[in-house]
């Protein structure tokens, strides 16, 4: 039996709770909805981890009901009918939690932070005189340890990213959007569209160990990455500038750049890259057979393919 599981976005306009949608193909071969699980915030991914029969939901919001700081993981065992029953929620320990990743022993959260929530400090600069400058959500990167029955359990590290880049709006902090797991090589790769740089991490004896960073062109705005089953041949999208780039690891600068969009699609919002209406990729997979890459792109609602 075939089974789908959707996350919605929270539209506060129209007063709509985010919610995980449960599909079951029927006879006919369409997919049927058979359950609707409320969970008010967005959920910004959904991952499946067939071997336990769980399933993780990350809501992203900067605090909870209850008034608590951060976002938070629900975990869901999948019954046999396919249907979901919550057993666990986790604080994601930051604001906004966008991404996850699962092995068979860690669990890794992405907190994207925010520059919506900035308050103003003051510090001391590098020549003694005061400085005031804004100090945003934190964007972090949390480890959980999981349990043989693949729950987590057990707080391991947190890495705080930090920086920022030229453009407005998407680079004033940080900014790290997604998080892809290597098991060849053991490593975590986390883009971070603010700084123009892919952090790359190992877990080693339960913390959290910073291996390197792969550049990108300034202003790109690293978003989403995928990794070949070599564990070497690394791709790269930006979701400002709507290029992705391969990367031969342990190489830190990219051997390829290809545009993903038209010149016309590029061109008509070159002048104002920070415009909604710009070409912004927002997603990158790598096909089963690793002969295609597959990259979507908001505004021009489109699926470009490139071949390997």
């Amino acid at each position: 039996m075939k089974y789908a599981y959707i996350g919605t976005w929270k539209n506060v306009k129209s007063k709509l709770p985010g919610k995980v949608l449960v599909f079951k193909e029927a006879p006919n071969g369409k997919m049927k909805k058979i359950q609707e699980v409320i969970l008010e915030e967005s959920v910004s991914k959904i991952r499946v981890d067939q071997k336990k029969g769980l399933l993780f939901a990350s809501l992203e919001a900067r605090e909870g009901r209850d008034g608590s700081c951060g976002g938070e993981i629900c975990i869901f065992q999948i019954e046999d009918d396919g249907t979901l029953n919550q057993c666990q929620k986790l604080p994601s320990l930051g604001a906004y939690p966008i991404d996850f990743s699962m092995t068979d022993d860690f669990l890794a959260i992405v907190n994207h932070g925010s520059t919506t929530g900035r308050i103003c400090r003051t510090r001391q600069s590098s020549d003694g005189k005061p400085e005031v400058y804004w100090e945003y959500d934190e964007a972090s990167l949390v480890l959980y340890e999981r349990t043989k029955e693949g729950r987590p359990e057990r707080f391991l590290d947190r890495y705080k990213f930090t920086g920022s880049g030229k453009i407005p709006f998407f680079q004033e902090s940080a900014a790290p959007h997604s998080i892809s797991y290597i098991p060849e090589t053991g490593l975590f790769l986390v883009p971070c569209r603010g700084t123009d740089e892919t952090v790359l991490f190992r877990a080693e004896r339960q913390k959290l160990v910073k291996q390197g960073v792969l550049k990108a062109k300034t202003g790109q705005g690293p978003r989403n990455a995928a990794a070949a089953k070599n564990g070497r041949d690394i791709y790269i999208v930006g979701e400002i500038e709507a290029l992705v780039s391969r990367y031969t690891f342990p190489e830190t600068e990219p051997v390829q750049t290809e545009s993903v969009v038209t010149e016309e699609s590029a061109a008509a919002c070159s002048d104002n890259p920070c415009s909604f209406e710009a070409p912004h990729p927002s997603d990158l997979q790598i096909s089963r057979d690793e002969k295609w890459i597959y990259v979507l792109t908001r505004s021009t609602e489109s699926l470009s393919v490139f071949s390997k």
